[in-house]
């Protein structure tokens, strides 16, 4: 079977219904008739996605309709920009998609059941379940009734001594009197990329090293979304300074989202990591299926190409649907 074969057959039969000829499209499109030709005969598709659009302009399609000539030419269905628009403002449960693999492995971490972890990275591309995931966590967090601290790299006023101080503050002031010490001391005077470094590295070492004097501590999670946007200075601190003390400390659990793989220890004792990469066909059915949204066989397949498996485009097409948003 050719690449866009269904492509051919959908607008072979668009014709047919409006008992119009190639040669019509073709003047219609401004194009050569043996184009037209290859698209019906030969599998082959137009060269982007416009001139899908002004393929369903010139015949006069449906939404719908145009959609399915999208999808069959291996392009994005306009309806699910259009309907994600409208769902966005509209309140809906969150779906934990498919994940009860991580949320064990994070729950037995909790428990101290798995008590070499200290470090977890999720990583994967956008849409593909981290935030949600980071969210299924720290629901975990509350229940079992631990600490934690969330820090986000797009608030201009995440700093390095900001990140340990909280976490300081969080444990006890009075137990870290090394890291205050250095802290009261202050900034270099004059600032530069590398004294600013070589503080940082300094504020580290007393911290880790006022944590090891204290090994009763609590169990205090760190949670870091949208890594990829802190700057390259906070990651690198994080790399270099933060994660090797983490690795040797079980009372500070690691947890860092992103679209690249924040991984330090390249043994991996004590890291877990998740890649994100997608969700199955069969998933994309069952989803459907559970929000009594009927998808055909040859759409779901569509959409799971597209989609290129990303859960959360399809959760919101599913229920863009449920509302409507396409009708």
């Amino acid at each position: 079977m050719a690449q866009y074969e269904q492509f051919g057959k959908l607008l072979n039969l668009h014709l047919g219904k409006q008992d119009r000829t190639q040669s019509w499209l073709a003047k219609q499109l401004s194009c050569d008739p043996a184009q037209v030709n290859r698209w019906i005969n030969s599998g082959q598709r137009p060269g982007n996605k416009e001139f899908v659009w002004e393929i369903g302009r010139v015949l006069d399609v449906t939404e719908m309709e145009l959609d399915d000539l999208l999808l069959a030419a291996d392009y994005p269905p306009r309806s699910i920009g259009r309907t994600l628009r409208m769902y966005s403002d509209v309140s809906h449960p969150a779906v934990l998609m498919n994940m009860e693999q991580e949320v064990a492995a994070f729950r037995k971490i909790l428990l101290r059941e798995d008590t070499e972890t200290c470090f977890v990275s999720i990583y994967g591309d956008g849409g593909m379940g981290k935030t949600r995931l980071i969210e299924e966590y720290k629901q975990l967090v509350e229940e079992y009734d631990v600490r934690a601290l969330s820090f986000y790299p797009e608030e201009s006023d995440l700093t390095v001594e900001g990140l340990l101080y909280q976490v300081v503050c969080e444990y006890g002031l009075h137990l870290f009197p090394g890291f205050t010490e250095v802290w009261m001391e202050g900034k270099p005077a004059m600032l530069t990329q590398d004294n600013q470094s070589i503080w940082w590295r300094k504020l580290t070492m007393r911290f880790f090293l006022d944590l090891s004097r204290q090994p009763e501590l609590p169990q205090l999670v760190l949670f870091i979304d949208k890594f990829e946007k802190a700057d390259r200075l906070f990651r690198n601190w994080m790399s270099q300074e933060f994660l090797p003390g983490v690795f040797g400390h079980q009372s500070v659990i690691m947890v860092i989202a992103g679209r690249e793989k924040a991984a330090y220890n390249p043994k991996k004792e004590g890291l877990r990591i998740f890649h994100l990469n997608g969700l199955s066909v069969d998933w994309f059915k069952s989803y459907a299926k559970e929000n009594k949204v009927l998808i055909g066989e040859q759409q779901i397949h569509l959409l799971h190409e597209v989609l290129k498996g990303c859960p959360r485009h399809f959760c919101d097409y599913v229920h863009a649907q449920m509302l409507g948003g396409t009708r």
